[in-house]
């Protein structure tokens, strides 16, 4: 009778410490899985902090400028102290009113000097650069890395945005990818009284056709004093005549030119060069 009562009691037992062990078991892996997604965002969101005051930042501070002067705008560098050694910076300028603003060249910035600078035009309102140079000292927060300089221009808008994009940082740390910026600059427009061009333009040759041995006229401004040159090439590319004429003034000017009687007849090419670039221009001779 014993025995039997005994074993009754025991199966309840048992059954209860099945139960406690698995609500045990279920709670610590429910509280570890619970510590573990803790601590996982606590590490993203320190990781995240910390990258975030760590990594330099470029900054175009806005300027302004009257329409015919040059200008300096400065871009700087924000949480830039972990910023060392040799410096290379390169990406895009892209300009929101290309009608407004020339970029020329950079200008480094005091305490610095270029060891190499590069800003090539993409087309009217990109532009490519990069920039190498050493500093005697380590980069401080919101310290001026460059200027980018360049003629303010008569447009069509009184302000325009320069944006910098896929930019690229190099120093002793190494290489990364930095967030690209903007800055806004205002043109004064207060006693302008001529227009001011961007590049050289060239209008269309007049006549066009030209009869051999009379004179057809080329009408072109040049937004700076430069050396202008007409080079005229046959359509296997050969150069046929060349024309020169130094240091022109900025403005407005008439070429003219006689095809000689020993150009055979038919379609040719000219090419107008100055400091501000180049254009090609078909010419039928006949």
């Amino acid at each position: 009778m014993m025995r039997c009562t005994t074993t009754i009691f025991r199966q309840p037992l048992k059954i209860l410490s099945m139960v406690a062990q698995t609500f045990l078991s279920v709670s610590l892996d429910a509280a570890w899985k619970t510590t573990r997604t803790g601590m996982s965002v606590l590490l993203f969101f320190l990781t995240t902090t910390l990258f975030a005051q760590q990594t330099p930042t470029l900054r175009i501070e806005s300027t302004r400028g009257a329409v015919g002067t040059k200008i300096n705008i400065p871009v700087r560098l924000v949480n830039a102290e972990d910023v060392q050694g040799n410096i290379t910076l390169s990406g895009r300028i892209v300009l929101s009113n290309s009608s407004l603003f020339y970029p020329e060249n950079w200008i480094a910035p005091q305490g610095a000097s270029f060891l190499a600078s590069q800003l090539v035009s993409v087309n009217d309102s990109t532009y490519t650069f990069a920039l190498s140079f050493s500093r005697t000292n380590t980069l401080a927060a919101r310290d001026t890395l460059g200027y980018v300089r360049g003629e303010v221009l008569l447009g069509s808008d009184s302000v325009f945005a320069l944006r910098f994009q896929e930019i690229r940082l190099t120093d002793a740390r190494g290489s990364r990818m930095i967030a690209g910026t903007s800055g806004i600059v205002r043109v004064n427009f207060v006693d302008v009284d001529v227009p001011v061009v961007r590049f050289s333009q060239l209008q269309a040759s007049a006549p066009n056709p030209v009869v051999r041995g009379t004179e057809t006229r080329f009408a072109y401004t040049i937004d700076i004093q430069s050396d202008v040159t007409f080079i005229f090439y046959n359509l296997a590319g050969e150069e046929v005549d060349r024309v020169e004429r130094k240091q022109q003034p900025r403005g407005a000017h008439v070429e003219t030119w006689i095809p000689k009687p020993r150009f055979a007849a038919g379609a040719y090419f000219v090419r107008f060069a100055t400091n501000s670039g180049d254009v090609l221009q078909r010419l039928l001779i006949e």
